[in-house]
């Protein structure tokens, strides 16, 4: 394949597909304005109108009408309002979880709803794509069949809890409305279905419902593969920088838009983080976990510090972070509980105004109350502690507000949630929501670099690609199958299977091999342990052995003589050395210096547990009040003296 065809292959490939696209509405003389065309995912919609209007002088079909050119989330949002009703499966982290854990208490589950409804709310969403597929009018009975099936399938005792969570969810999935339920009920002259790289359990419905005026069209991938360049980094910091340097270079030598494929969340989260201290413009479009973010753990951190049992080092990481509290005060409160080794923060007395301050905050968040009570509770502390501010004008605190519904129009979105919940359940939940949540950072004007899945390349004409985390963990060739489901279950419910996930992993890697230029990275160790490269990247090498050289820029550095300092300090001399001095000026001298001559301290730790100077002068502490005691009764019998052992003990 010449260069010209491999630089333009999607834009060829996408003026093929509206020429045919063209051809089937004039041959069905409709009117273009009435067809739909569905698209995987929603970044191609852009590309798909701009490649329409790139032929409107073409074609029988010319006109200025254009199809519509959506997802099947898109057009549900304009057909008809959805509102859910109070059990249905929302894919809200915040509702879903009630509701889950509600469902498990019916179900006789009652103690284990707090711990099992992350599972479940998982489980359930697993299942929901094939469970919205299935016509709202016979949805209630596939469930049905889908629960005897599961029923009839048996488990082993070990795994009895998933097959009740597994047919728990079923029943969820089942008797839930879905926003995508007005399609069954949409109208169009014609349907054109474009299929991604994963099977869409929905597009397969809606093509059998719509029958003659439905079309399937696929868009080709490269027929054969671009420059690659295989790297193989040291470790994860490393691979992140390498990442980092095959981006800029590819940036000066003009090539953009290009990708970074977010296969290892982490690594490429630091790659990111990388290219914005060089001012790169990064789009990203896969996001990370909410509980990630610093908005997140400052919420997180306040709920820590008001629990009973909170540390003092809870309550001051806390403190730090807010400024409910003024330092000097905070100084000395934090000096003060080091100097008395106060480990928990109940056995402090909030004698002075930094903890008294404390103190009221968390006595305002003790008592159990509902869900929307403990909201209400926990956007007054957020307020009092002076954090609001600071999370309204953080884009990732906005995304936090906003999964917890902690905005006050939100009030009333959980008026029905009446259980009365402690402070431990209440954390438990504000956990699984951040946890189960995403945050994804706005968007520049103008990207130079689009963070992507490796899956959602397909039909993106990119200068380059580069994809780090190829290694045999995060790029397995025969992926780990997700959630509780067996792999019997799994093809029950119409789920992907192995071999399915398997071959939609090969046509994505063999997809982005395509590209114009791709860099392919993967790192020899992670946290000391030895890593392979991945079975797709083994092949790949079978053909290409040789690695490419490191793109970072090296710095010659010249030698320069250094001297021995020679320290003087005639006024901070020491005229006697005990045997611990001895020592410290044996082991370091700069640690004698601080130590001994300027007579530093080092800070005493809060949390820590026991050593052997605590455990020495209990036991010391221990025979003297034992010796003490026998002193007044030197002619006490054995049975005495242990009493007296145990006595001091205590």
């Amino acid at each position: 394949m010449d260069a010209i065809a491999i630089n333009d292959h999607y834009r060829l490939e996408w003026d093929r597909l509206i020429t045919t696209l063209r051809r089937e509405i004039g041959q069905r003389g409709v009117h273009a304005a009435h067809v739909v065309v569905l698209l995987p995912y929603v970044q191609l919609i852009g590309i798909a109108r701009a490649a329409w209007m790139r032929g409107a002088d073409a074609g029988p079909a010319s006109t200025f009408f254009m199809p519509r050119f959506e997802t099947t989330m898109n057009w549900s949002r304009t057909l008809a309002g959805f509102v859910p009703a109070a059990d249905d499966l929302v894919r809200d982290p915040a509702r879903d979880l009630l509701t889950a854990a509600s469902m498990l208490e019916r179900a006789g589950l009652r103690g284990a709803g707090g711990a099992l409804a992350a599972r479940l709310m998982e489980a359930a969403w697993s299942v929901a794509p094939v469970a919205a597929a299935v016509h709202p009018d016979q949805r209630v009975a596939w469930g049905q069949r889908m629960g005897q099936a599961l029923q009839g399938e048996g488990a082993a005792p070990l795994l009895d809890w998933e097959l009740r969570l597994g047919r728990i969810a079923v029943v969820w999935a089942a008797h839930s409305a879905y926003p995508t339920d007005a399609l069954f009920s949409a109208s169009a002259d014609l349907l054109v279905l474009i299929e991604g790289l994963q099977q869409d359990p929905l597009f397969a419905a809606l093509q059998a419902r719509w029958g003659e005026r439905a079309v399937s069209l696929q868009l080709a991938s490269p027929a054969e593969s671009g420059h690659c360049s295989l790297r193989q980094a040291l470790d994860a910091e490393d691979e992140a920088e390498q990442a980092c340097a095959c981006v800029l270079a590819h940036l000066a030598a003009g090539r953009a838009p290009l990708a970074l494929v977010a296969q290892d969340r982490v690594l490429t989260r630091r790659a990111r983080a990388l290219l914005a201290e060089r001012g790169v413009a990064v789009r990203d479009e896969t996001g990370w976990t909410l509980s990630t973010t610093r908005a997140a753990a400052a919420i997180m951190g306040l709920l820590r510090a008001v629990a009973p049992n909170a540390t003092s080092d809870a309550v001051l990481d806390w403190a730090k972070q807010a400024g409910a509290i003024a330092a000097p005060d905070l100084d000395r409160l934090e000096a003060r509980l080091r100097r008395a080794g106060v480990r928990d923060w109940r056995a402090a007395a909030p004698d002075d105004r930094a903890a008294s301050v404390v103190e009221t905050l968390r006595s305002a968040l003790r008592e159990p109350r509902d869900l929307p009570g403990w909201l209400h509770s926990l956007r007054s502390a957020l307020q009092t502690a002076g954090q609001w501010t600071e999370l309204l004008q953080d884009t990732a605190g906005q995304a936090v507000i906003d999964a917890l519904h902690l905005h006050e129009q939100s009030d009333g979105d959980f008026a029905d949630a009446t259980q009365r919940l402690t402070l431990a359940g209440f954390t438990a939940w504000v956990g699984q929501v951040l946890e189960a949540g995403s945050f994804v950072p706005p968007h520049p004007p103008q990207e130079q670099v689009v963070l992507l899945p490796l899956s959602q390349l397909l039909g993106r004409s990119l200068a380059a690609v580069v994809v780090p985390g190829c290694d045999e963990n995060n790029l397995a060739a025969s992926p780990d199958l997700p959630g509780l489901w067996t792999p019997a279950q799994r093809a029950l419910l119409g789920l992907p299977s192995r071999e399915q996930l398997a071959a939609m992993l090969a046509s994505a890697w063999d997809n982005a091999l395509g590209m114009p230029r791709v860099d392919i990275l993967w790192r020899a160790s992670d946290a000391g342990e030895l890593l392979m490269p991945s079975v797709l990247v083994q092949r790949l090498r079978l053909r290409m052995p040789e690695l490419a050289p490191d793109l970072r820029a090296t710095q010659t550095l010249h030698r320069q003589p250094i001297t021995m300092p020679r320290p003087s300090a005639p006024a901070l001399g020491v005229t006697q050395l005990s045997a611990s001095a001895y020592a410290d000026l044996r082991r370091c001298p700069y640690r004698f210096y601080a130590l001994r001559m300027l007579g530093l301290q080092e800070t005493d730790e809060l949390d820590t547990a026991l050593g052997k100077r605590d455990f020495g002068n209990w036991l010391h502490a221990l025979l003297r009040h034992f010796h003490d005691a026998l002193a007044l009764e030197p002619q006490a019998a054995l049975a005495q003296r242990h009493a007296m052992l145990d006595q001091a003990a205590e």
